[in-house]
């Protein structure tokens, strides 16, 4: 199979995942999937592991594969997923995190197969060892979502300068748009005037400590409620999120709402956003916010939140800082309609013309075109 692409026949990209659980990586992968036009790309998706969550928001027109891995180097789900690549002519890998990418690499060594390999980066974490000393010799092109990623792999990845590309986090906004709105002030035993969202899986890097040690010193904490919309990523930390609420006696005002499949329709149902990470690549969830219209207090982590802060968008705070979040809640909650529709108004022009996901997408098709010629 020639790597060379017939300019008349599209480029065939398998996209690689360990799983379709919900997350940011995850999500980033069905923006992209779903926009690509057909004429000019044939995407297929390849899922490492078993969670298949998100497989119903992918265009049915595409195949998508499981391999369902039991270990890191599971040999019969890597010939399995050589044999996929083969039958599918497949000419790049786009694997979406390291675990993807060394799991790509071992498959091309193995099964000799003609295609370039490229990693999405969507992680905050650097790339450790074993992935560094890989991709030196075996990566044709790094994707970052953020700068801090790209120096990262710069520094770590001996590999031309050309060969790092930044791929800044994007969503499609009509969605967000069109949505109905759905109620969710039932799901507070109280009544509270001011609801807002945070749509994060639960895990520390997420920092909720902070977001909830905000609201309890917030001057208008009596009327605020907050919805969490992700999943449990780790248990501990979750014990220690309701610990942590008992103590600040904030039962009544934070609700575990769990994964929620209609996103959309909750951003349209509350007032505003919140995230409270201590790092971000994107992050997806204040490109939602943006979209959405709602306005939003969120820490200056990730490449959107930094977007935001420059053109001085209100609404960003130092990481790990209770005080100085409180402060941006009570200004929010306390300025006039025109004041919000001032902020929404910027934060949406931002996210439709500086992260649309269809701008997006001719710049990775541009990218995908450089790579067959490499």
């Amino acid at each position: 199979m020639s790597l060379m692409s017939d300019q008349r026949q599209p480029i065939r990209v398998l996209h690689l995942i360990d799983s379709l659980a919900p997350g940011g990586a995850e999500r980033m992968l069905v923006e992209l999937v779903n926009n690509f036009d057909f004429n000019s790309i044939t995407p297929v998706v390849c899922v490492t592991r078993h969670a298949l969550t998100l497989k119903p928001f992918i265009n049915p027109n595409i195949n998508v594969f499981c391999l369902d891995r039991k270990a890191t180097w599971d040999l019969k789900a890597i010939r399995a997923f050589g044999e996929i690549v083969k039958e599918e002519k497949v000419q790049i890998i786009h694997a979406h995190g390291y675990s993807s990418f060394r799991f790509a690499c071992a498959s091309r060594a193995l099964s000799d197969l003609p295609v370039k390999i490229i990693v999405h980066a969507h992680s905050s974490d650097p790339p450790d060892f074993l992935t560094s000393l890989i991709g030196s010799f075996s990566l044709d092109y790094f994707i970052g979502t953020s700068m801090e990623t790209i120096h990262w792999a710069e520094q770590k990845m001996h590999l031309p300068a050309n060969k790092f590309v930044l791929f800044e986090n994007a969503i499609d906004p009509k969605p967000y748009q069109k949505a109905r709105k759905k109620k969710v002030d039932h799901l507070f035993s109280t009544n509270l005037d001011q609801i807002g969202i945070m749509i994060a899986n639960i895990r520390p890097v997420k920092d909720l400590i902070t977001l909830f040690r905000s609201l309890a010193i917030s001057k208008n904490k009596e009327k605020i409620g907050i919805i969490i919309a992700g999943s449990v990523a780790d248990e501990n930390y979750f014990k220690t999120c309701t610990d942590e609420l008992t103590r600040l006696s904030l039962q009544n005002h934070v609700i575990f709402q769990g994964y929620s499949d209609d996103i959309p329709a909750l951003l349209a149902g509350v007032d505003f956003g919140v995230l409270s990470s201590e790092r971000e690549t994107g992050p997806i969830a204040l490109l939602e916010y943006m979209a959405a219209g709602i306005p939003f207090v969120v820490t200056c982590a990730g490449q959107v939140a930094n977007e935001v802060s420059k053109i001085g968008i209100p609404g960003c705070v130092p990481i790990k800082d209770p005080q100085a979040f409180a402060q941006a809640l009570d200004v929010l909650i306390g300025e006039s309609q025109e004041a919000r529709d001032i902020r929404v108004k910027q934060a949406f022009n931002l996210a439709n013309e500086k992260f649309n996901i269809h701008h997006q997408i001719k710049n990775l098709i541009s990218l995908y075109q450089k790579i067959l010629i490499d």
